[in-house]
Order: structure tokens, then sequence, then C-alpha cells
């Protein structure tokens, strides 16, 4: 075998071994990322931090449903309490953002009196997921938290939404503190 047919054969044999590894490195870059929004609606501040943590996590986009007119702590807990219990909304500000620019939503609320605060279902009321992926995620300092998901995952497949995944974070009896750490744990699995 001439010179000339040895090294054609090496040169053959290396691309051949390596053209893969270098394709597959390509094909990393040049994968689109998948672009998230995290949703959430939070009075205490614990459905904030896990928020704000998971977003962080997943180099998510943020969106904080906020009140038309802040409540009062009363107003928040004994009537938000009611609307929440009966799956009802109340006033928020406007929101201006096209769900269309994300691949996947994380909608987030507290759960008050067993089902999520009424901001959320107004947004929920206000918003078509229509082809959207969305993680449903709930924070509590009780428990119910399978009953408020499930009320939640209905609504937004009512709208056109496909829940893709749920989950829920304990705050009661936890530092504000420790809760970023609750939420990248979870943030996880969706990365």
């Amino acid at each position: 075998m001439s010179k000339i047919m040895k090294s054609l054969l090496v040169l053959m044999v290396g691309l051949l071994i390596l053209s893969p590894l270098a394709l597959n490195g390509a094909q990393k870059k040049g994968a689109k990322k998948m672009k998230n929004l995290v949703v959430y609606y939070s009075y205490t501040g614990n459905t904030e931090i896990v928020a704000k943590a998971l977003a962080e996590d997943l180099k998510a986009d943020v969106l904080k449903i906020e009140d038309a007119q802040t409540p009062s702590k009363f107003k928040a807990y004994i009537s938000g309490g009611i609307a929440a219990r009966n799956e009802k909304g109340w006033p928020i500000k406007t929101v201006n953002v096209l769900l269309k620019e994300y691949d996947r939503v994380f909608v987030g609320a507290p759960i008050w009196w067993g089902k999520a605060a009424p901001e959320i279902n107004s947004y929920i009321e206000q918003t078509d997921f229509k082809g959207k992926s969305v993680v449903v995620f709930v924070t509590m300092g009780g428990s119910k938290a399978d009953e408020a998901i499930n009320a939640l995952c209905t609504k937004i497949e009512a709208k056109g939404g496909k829940i893709v995944s749920s989950f829920s974070v304990k705050t009661g009896g936890v530092k504000k503190e420790d809760l970023p750490a609750k939420a990248k744990v979870k943030a996880e699995q969706y990365k």
C-alpha cells in the first residue's frame, strides 16, 4: 500500500470517528432553548420567593399578577378566601404579555381556603392558553394542594392549555430564606 493510500485511509478513519463528535457539538450549540414564563400572584411574599427562584433557575421571564387595588389583610383573607373557595376572581391590573412568545408557562398561586387566590383565577379567565404547555404550582401554609391544583388545571385546560406537570411548595413553618432552595429543587425537573 502506498504512502498516499495509507494517509487517505487514516484520514477517512479519523473523519469517521471525529465527525459524529463534531456534529453532536454543533447540534447542542444550535438546539433551540425552551423559552419559559413564570406567572404568579403573591400576597405575603412566599409565592413570589418561590416564583422568582424558579424563574432564576430556569432563566425564565417573570410576570407578577397584581391587584387592581391592594386589599387590606381582612379583605384579602376573608373576602379573598371566600372568592378563592368559590373559584372566583376579582379585579387585577391589566396584563400585557403575549403567551405566543413562550414555549412553556408556569402558573403559580397561594392557596386560600383550599383553592387558588382569586387574582390568579382572574388572570386565567383573561388568558388564552391555546396550545401552551403549562406547569401549575401552588404554595400553602397548610394542606389541600391537590384540590387547588386540580381546580387550576381544569380552568387552564378549559382555556386551551395543556397541563404538563404540577407541584406544590409547603411554606407553613418554613423560613422565607429557605424557600428559594425548595423552589430550585422543583426547578431541576424542568431543565
